[in-house]
């Protein structure tokens, strides 16, 4: 039905905790370890795969993920996040029944890695959803970049993942910020973004290490990556939706910015319930569990 792909790299110290919790999902999950060392691991279950292939690049990892996988959909998870196993459900049947739903995504639920038994709920920017449907591509792309929400860990069709990879793997961008804007330009060029407002998994965050924080905020200084990003909107899309793309991220060019401002200010905030109306109170109760278990080993 649907494949889990979970890059990483020289971070084996996660990877046992993701095997743990993944070991009982219905669906197969496909790790892919980029670092030198290969991770070893005694009866892995029959649904995790693990691929080592030292040194590969992060798109190289996706590609060589979906050419070796036939699942239509796959979902990106970080080797540190946990996605729910209902929301994933919920979105398969949705992108069942719409076929030109091209990429699910929805909020996540954070935890900080020095006090893993508090969940924490954050007011983000969030697309609307019906937005997202409304107008054509070129208004769905500004409403979503106007209310950036994480697209990367997501659930995809593989054409779309593979078109938005090879993208990426085109532009050799500089500064990895674009990635995000390649991927959500490819899904609304190719169809529709299923915003699910409900909780999609499990974050771990530590904003130092969030890649948008080791770049500099999008800007017209990236004139070679500019280009490259409008070379590659405009193999499969038209050039005003290329301009439009690209006038969109300048003028919102603090957004990113201002996401990761908000999360290292989370855990300064009084804790916000997981909620009754969560559906996934399962999979919070049971990553809380597993977080205790491996916090105590250290």
């Amino acid at each position: 039905m649907l494949t889990i792909i979970i890059p990483t790299h020289n971070r084996h110290h996660y990877l046992e905790r993701v095997v743990k919790y993944y070991s009982n999902f219905e669906f197969n999950i496909y790790i892919i370890d980029s670092s030198h060392d290969e991770f070893i691991m005694d009866n892995w279950p029959s649904h995790i795969d693990y691929k080592h292939l030292p040194g590969s690049v992060f798109h190289d990892k996706i590609l060589f993920g979906c050419d070796d996988i036939d699942s239509d959909l796959i979902a990106l998870c970080a080797d540190d996040d946990f996605l729910f196993a209902n929301a994933l459900r919920k979105a398969v049947k949705q992108m069942e029944r719409n076929v030109n739903i091209s990429v699910s995504f929805g909020e996540f639920i954070f935890f900080d890695s020095e006090n893993s038994s508090r969940f924490y709920s954050v007011n983000l920017p969030k697309p609307s959803s019906i937005s997202l449907l409304k107008g054509g591509k070129t208004s769905r792309l500004k409403h979503f970049m106007d209310n950036y929400s994480q697209i990367l860990w997501s659930l995809y069709r593989k054409d779309i993942l593979i078109n938005s990879f090879e993208a990426i793997k085109s532009s050799k961008f500089s500064n990895d910020n674009f990635i995000e804007s390649i991927i959500s330009c490819v899904a609304i060029s190719k169809g529709e973004l299923n915003f699910m407002a409900e909780q999609f998994g499990v974050r771990e965050i530590n904003p130092n290490e969030h890649w948008g924080t080791r770049h500099s905020v999008i800007s017209s200084k990236d004139e070679l990556d500019i280009l490259s990003f409008k070379n590659e909107i405009t193999k499969f899309e038209n050039i005003e939706f290329a301009e439009s793309a690209l006038d969109t991220l300048l003028k919102n060019k603090s957004l990113i910015n201002r996401v990761i401002d908000k999360l290292k200010h989370i855990f300064n905030s009084p804790s916000t319930s997981i909620g009754k109306n969560v559906e996934d109170k399962g999979d919070s109760v049971l990553i809380k569990k597993l977080l205790k278990e491996f916090d105590d080993r250290l």
